[in-house]
C-alpha cells in the first residue's frame, strides 16, 4: 500500500513558484500519481529522444533547461517533479555526446545554429 508523502519544497520548486509546488502531492492522490507512471515514462522517453535528435530543441535546452522543459510540459508532455529535476541534473555534455551518436539521417538539423555549440 502506498503511504502519503509529506510536502517538501526543493530549491527547484521555490525557483519555479506555485506551478512546481503543485506537482508534489500528498495523501491518496499521491499514491495514484506515483502508481500511474506509464504516461510520464513515455514523456521522459520522448524528451530524451528529442534532445538526442532535435538540434534546435537541444540548443534551447542547453541555454535554458528549466524553461525548455516547462514549454514541453505546456505542450502536453507529462513530466512529474522527479523527472523534471532528473533531466535538469543530467550533465549538459551528456546530451551533446548522445546526439553525436545518433545517425545523421535520424537527426533534425536546425538551420542557422552554430553546429559546434549544439
Amino acid at each position: 500500500m502506498c503511504a502519503p508523502r509529506t510536502k517538501v519544497t526543493t530549491p527547484l520548486q521555490a525557483a519555479n513558484g506555485p506551478e512546481m509546488m503543485r506537482m508534489r502531492r500528498t495523501g491518496p492522490m499521491a499514491c495514484v500519481l506515483r502508481d500511474s507512471g506509464d504516461m510520464s515514462q513515455r514523456s521522459v522517453e520522448i524528451v530524451i529522444g528529442r534532445l538526442a535528435s532535435d538540434e534546435s530543441l537541444r540548443t534551447r535546452f542547453l541555454a535554458d533547461p528549466a524553461g525548455t522543459l516547462r514549454s514541453l510540459r505546456e505542450a502536453g508532455l507529462d513530466l512529474n517533479l522527479l523527472e523534471f529535476e532528473a533531466l535538469l541534473e543530467t550533465p549538459s555534455e551528456s546530451w551533446k555526446v548522445m546526439a553525436s551518436r545518433v545517425h545523421p539521417r535520424l537527426q533534425k538539423i536546425a538551420l542557422g545554429v552554430n553546429r559546434r555549440e549544439a
